[in-house]
């Protein structure tokens, strides 16, 4: 099995749950970042969970992924100060090659460096990588662009987890979720999200399963972050029409 996590902020999410859970299954992992003190941080928190056998399995890489194959490099716009604020609303996890995501979010005082870019077609050509069993995809707004910009004949994924919320702009779904749905349904996919009863809405993502398999399929409760809200009844996983 091979997974990819693109935007892996920290590392203190749903990702790493499934790594520990199926790592006997796990052949090669990618773990992308484009800002380095949060991949320096995702590293550590890996380094202390995990034995070394298993650490050999991943490749840790500081790369922003973009849709274009003409960008080598891209402003990455990030809070000043990057993480001496953890946990307040200039929290990094927002950090983005668009400046207005940031705006959008609360963040006031922003910065910026240049970071080397790369398609995902090209990540997966370098990796060697044919078929990629766990695609999650966290570009804060850039998602369904980047999905748009793959050639699904040329790579195989089976399950895909990415934001939707941002398709259009900050919290905005607009012509873009549509193309990006359109798309991956003509490419055989069956997208499902959470709705959540208690805030009346649907979740910031989407889940995109290939040729609707339900064994894959059962993998967005257990580790789409939600299995106790669902348990409850509190949320509800639905197929997107």
């Amino acid at each position: 099995m091979h997974i990819v996590q693109i935007g892996s902020h920290t590392g203190d999410d749903p990702f790493i749950e499934f790594f520990s859970a199926k790592n006997q299954e796990i052949k090669k992992c990618l773990i992308v970042e484009a800002l380095s003190s949060s991949l320096d941080i995702c590293k550590e928190v890996y380094e202390k969970k995990f034995a070394k056998d298993e650490l050999n399995k991943i490749t840790f890489l500081n790369k922003a992924i973009v849709e274009d194959s003409k960008i080598d490099f891209v402003d990455f716009f990030y809070p000043r100060g990057e993480h001496e604020n953890d946990g307040e609303i200039h929290y990094t996890a927002f950090s983005s090659t668009s400046k207005n995501h940031l705006i959008s979010h609360g963040v006031k005082d922003i910065e910026k460096k240049e970071v080397p870019a790369i398609t995902l077609s090209k990540l997966f050509e370098e990796q060697g990588l044919q078929k990629v069993d766990r695609l999650y995809l966290d570009a804060e707004g850039l998602d369904a662009k980047i999905i748009l910009s793959l050639d699904l004949k040329e790579i195989d994924i089976p399950f895909m987890c990415f934001e939707a919320a941002h398709t259009d702009g900050a919290f905005t779904r607009g012509q873009t979720a549509g193309e990006v749905f359109k798309f991956l349904t003509k490419h055989n996919y069956a997208i499902y999200s959470f709705f959540h009863k208690i805030d009346n809405q649907m979740d910031w993502n989407w889940w995109a399963i290939k040729n609707n398999n339900e064994e894959v399929a059962k993998d967005i409760v257990e580790f789409g972050g939600h299995g106790e809200k669902v348990k409850n009844q509190d949320s509800i996983l639905v197929k997107l029409q």
